[in-house]
């Protein structure tokens, strides 16, 4: 079983991916009118996050002969993610507690089970406390969906259907839409969000492959690696201008695209040059803390602004918007204080109610 090293780059690219929806989300400001917005695209971050999530998922399969068996691996995956949701959760509601005196605590108690469970992006009705964990729910859900076919039918499915599976989505929306977005708009038999997860994560699947295949096949000069390093940069300053200056609309598709031509350089050229690997722009600890801030800052930038849009402060937009990106940060930080203390603590009283049984030797 290979060891799966991580790219710090990604990792700080991640963060500021995260930093980059934050600062879309700006237009929901009540100083904003709808009209200020700060990376006006900035939502097809998002797609990013569902390209990195099936690259990483399928480079795991492919690097372990005994990858985990896929109700592991999904308890895995959520009981990663649910203690940060669950802070979020709970910070959104005592909120509302405050804020909102008509919540109907009891209905938003029932259907915080879908919230909480990352199912309501297949039709369940869930809460609203915190609407951003659309994107772990169609996260979950999609590689609840792809896993099990990328463990039993590993290459077929990155070579051959999951670049299908992914053009036919992205046709699909280009036909109907026009642009990648309407997460919430209901497609058959699920939100439009999880079509986009499956699209995105079928097609970091299809990145994996690409890379295992040139890093295997190919060696690359000087000059090669400073070609990709010019298509990386090329491509992911491409997205963070159209990102930043255009709304969303057919270029869309151009940005997915270009998503995918950057993942696909970034990992080939680490696991091409051994003097990357040597000499990373971040260490190892500076990649932990891109990667845990970049989940907490997305899952919290709307309880911030929630709490300034209950205030509903008379000050000008620089203003409201410097206090949404300070709200957001504190909130994450308290998270990251608070959640692996409480994780600790939860481990330690479930260590004194219950002990894991040995494995019987085979």
């Amino acid at each position: 079983m290979k060891k799966q090293v991580r790219n710090n780059e990604i990792d700080f690219w991640r963060f500021i991916f995260a930093l980059i929806i934050m600062l879309h989300h700006s237009y929901q400001l009540s100083s904003s009118g709808g009209e200020h917005v700060v990376f006006a695209s900035g939502a097809l971050a998002v797609d990013a996050f569902f390209i990195l999530s099936g690259y990483f998922m399928t480079s795991y399969v492919y690097n372990n002969d005994q990858a985990l068996d896929t109700q592991k691996y999904l308890v895995k995956r959520y009981s990663k993610l649910f203690p940060w949701v669950l802070f979020s959760f709970l910070i959104g509601l005592f909120i509302e507690l405050i804020f909102n005196q008509d919540i109907n605590l009891l209905s938003v108690i029932c259907r915080s089970v879908f919230e909480l469970s990352f199912t309501f992006m297949i039709g369940m009705k869930g809460s609203s406390i915190n609407a951003l964990t659309w994107y772990l729910s169609a996260m979950i859900l999609a590689e609840m969906i792809i896993y099990p076919i990328l463990k039993s039918k590993k290459k077929i499915w990155y070579s051959a259907i999951a670049p299908i599976v992914c053009l036919l989505i992205l046709g699909n929306l280009s036909y109907n839409f026009g642009c990648i977005g309407n997460t919430y708009t209901w497609k058959g038999i699920a939100y439009v969000g999880l079509w986009r997860a499956i699209m995105g994560i079928s097609c970091g699947c299809a990145c994996s492959g690409l890379v295992h295949h040139i890093s295997e096949n190919y060696n690359f000069s000087k000059f090669g690696i400073l070609f990709l390093k010019i298509i990386k940069w090329c491509s992911i300053l491409v997205c963070l201008i159209y990102m930043f200056k255009c709304n969303q609309g057919v270029g869309d598709f151009t940005i997915f695209v270009l998503f995918a031509v950057w993942c696909v350089t970034v990992e080939t050229i680490r696991l091409s040059s051994k003097v990357e690997n040597k000499n990373s722009k971040f260490n190892e600890k500076a990649g932990l803390f891109f990667n845990r801030f970049s989940l907490l800052i997305y899952l919290n930038q709307y309880a911030a602004l929630k709490i300034l849009g209950y205030i509903n402060l008379d000050v000008t937009f620089a203003v409201e918007l410097f206090l949404y990106i300070g709200i957001t940060i504190s909130l994450s930080v308290v998270a990251n204080l608070i959640v692996p203390l409480t994780i600790r603590a939860c481990r330690g009283l479930f260590s004194l109610i219950a002990i894991k049984k040995e494995e019987k030797p085979k």
